[in-house]
């Protein structure tokens, strides 16, 4: 029911003694704010304007119109825009590959659907998979209320989730949450060694030649957040990416070594190549001051550094002694490249590194705080030394 204050109704009253105003058209003019605004309320019905004198109604006027929007001026309330939100998407920062683990946000203002848009994943995630519009992660009711998915990740990496809402209605539709991190590794079920020393878990990357050079807190055990880490967008990529490389300089204490967790897709080619390299920029110490090679290791066990364990678990080509000037290391699926460590398509590895000796990795040459510099790069179209 349309209510008017208390004078309005004397009004009315004064222009109809019955209680009772018909005319072809009236206007009803709703004044306050001390009289600096005006909502006129047109009604093309008769009578247009009635007042109730008896019952619980005694005293209120109505004001009937059959017009769809009978209010003009600019003193005229406004409806509140409908808009919708979405929160930040919440998920554990550590996860195990083939484990349950359950991601949730919080959508608002009722929207139609939300989907997995926003999201960066390395490999399939179940119950968030594809990242697509069409992929939604609710609708209808089940966006009115906290959405928790359970999902779980194929391969390891790291996995941002995130979240794009949707309703015809909205006047700001679509909107996109803040995004959350897992980084998703894996237990080896091969019979392992134990490890030389302790398992970097974060670190400060340099970049050469990057547009944000300093990657601070980057998780060292996964590929996307080191060799696979786009410097100039801050964004993970899988193994094998990045297709140009990188070129990286990393520290490395004393009795600690990196075990770099990646999984060669089934998608590479027999001509894949590619290749670790290193060079003596910000080497630490410096070459000339005592530089000390690093040992570098391709194996299924995070780690492990003895030419015998990852021929065992690897094969040949897979350990190295690598000096700042310029050893390489390379990688390839085809045994056919017999100078390269042969690696198996859909099989999880570990490129593990440490400031020691192959033969002794659990001797340091490293004496406080040490440094390596690393390139890398995809070989495929150069010609096979």
């Amino acid at each position: 029911m349309f209510m008017l204050p208390r004078y309005l109704a004397v009004a009315a009253l004064l222009l109809a003694p019955v209680g009772v105003l018909t005319a072809a058209e009236t206007k009803v003019d709703l004044v306050y704010a001390n009289g600096s605004k005006v909502c006129t309320f047109t009604s093309n019905v008769d009578p247009a304007v009635s007042l109730s004198t008896d019952g619980s109604n005694a005293g209120r006027i109505r004001v009937v119109s059959n017009e769809a929007n009978p209010f003009s001026g600019a003193g005229c309330p406004t409806a509140a825009p409908d808009t919708i939100s979405v929160s930040a998407v919440s998920a554990p920062g550590t996860a195990q590959v083939g484990t349950a683990f359950n991601v949730s946000f919080t959508p608002s203002g009722n929207p139609d659907y939300c989907t997995t848009e926003g999201s960066t994943l390395p490999g399939s995630v179940t119950n968030w998979w594809p990242v697509s519009q069409s992929t939604q992660l609710c609708s209808g009711a089940t966006c009115t209320t906290t959405v928790t998915r359970s999902v779980t990740a194929s391969v390891a990496g790291s996995h941002v989730f995130g979240v794009r809402c949707y309703k015809a209605t909205a006047s700001n539709s679509p909107v996109s949450s803040a995004t959350a991190t897992t980084t998703v590794s894996t237990t080896p079920t091969e019979n392992c060694p134990a490890p030389a020393g302790t398992r970097v878990g974060t670190a400060t990357i340099w970049h050469f030649g990057a547009t944000n050079q300093s990657h601070a807190n980057a998780d060292t055990r996964v590929w996307d957040q080191v060799f696979g880490w786009n410097a100039n967008n801050n964004t993970p990529n899988a193994f094998p990416q990045l297709t140009n490389g990188v070129q990286i300089n990393v520290p490395l204490s004393a009795n600690q070594y990196y075990a770099i967790e990646f999984t060669v897709p089934q998608t590479v080619t027999n001509t894949f190549r590619y290749s670790f390299m290193t060079y003596d920029t910000s080497w630490q110490p410096a070459v000339g001051s005592g530089a000390t090679p690093i040992a570098v290791a391709i194996s299924k066990c995070p780690g492990a550094f003895n030419n015998n364990v990852v021929a065992g678990t690897v094969g040949a080509n897979c350990a190295l002694n690598m000096s700042p000037q310029g050893d390489v290391l390379g990688i390839a699926v085809n045994s056919a490249y017999t100078s390269r460590c042969i690696l198996t398509r859909g099989e999880r590895y570990y490129v593990n590194i440490v400031f020691a000796d192959t033969s002794t990795p659990g001797t340091s040459n490293c004496t406080g705080q040490c440094k390596f510099s690393m390139r890398t790069s995809q070989d495929s179209a150069k010609a096979e030394e």
